[in-house]
């Protein structure tokens, strides 16, 4: 078994890092040898200028797990989106959650909110730059899910690797 710690020495871009999170990384037959089992978390305030440290912490997670570059844009498109809704509805920090297991890339973003506005999201008009991207989410993953849970709400989101 390997682990993988991230350090503020690993990631000197992200800044401030919660000390004792790491992200492990394990053998996995078909996915270049790497992971049965991968785990990443990372603390982010809840702060809208704290998005692009998300983005960079799972690309940095992913590439250290060998996950293929599409899915890591994949990823980092669908972690921008779920931090900015943390950011935007929740009210205050957030956990960003990263899971590789049997070739599915697990992403969460934990937050305070109050949920899922009822009847989902529509845009604001034809014109707005904001509410369509829990709908791009869905388009390119292969799940996507809340679920309450203890003081807030998890939006997850499952990405497929290879075949």
């Amino acid at each position: 078994m390997t682990t993988l710690r991230i350090s503020r020495r690993d990631l000197p871009a992200l800044g401030s890092i919660p000390s004792g999170r790491r992200a492990r990384r394990h053998p996995i037959p078909g996915l270049t040898g790497r992971s049965a089992l991968c785990r990443a978390v990372l603390a982010v305030p809840g702060e809208a200028s704290q998005v692009p440290k998300a983005r960079r912490f799972t690309t940095t997670v992913l590439r250290h797990w060998s996950v293929p570059e599409d899915v890591r844009d994949t990823a980092e498109l669908v972690v921008s989106e779920l931090a900015s809704n943390a950011v935007r509805h929740g009210c205050g920090d957030f956990l960003l959650r990263l899971s590789l297991e049997d070739k599915v890339l697990r992403i969460g973003a934990t937050d305070c909110g109050a949920g899922p506005a009822v009847g989902g999201a529509e845009p604001e008009s034809g014109l707005s730059e904001r509410g369509r991207g829990m709908a791009i989410v869905e388009c390119v993953s292969a799940w996507v899910r809340t679920r309450a849970c203890e003081g807030g709400y998890t939006v997850e989101a499952g990405l497929t690797i290879g075949n």
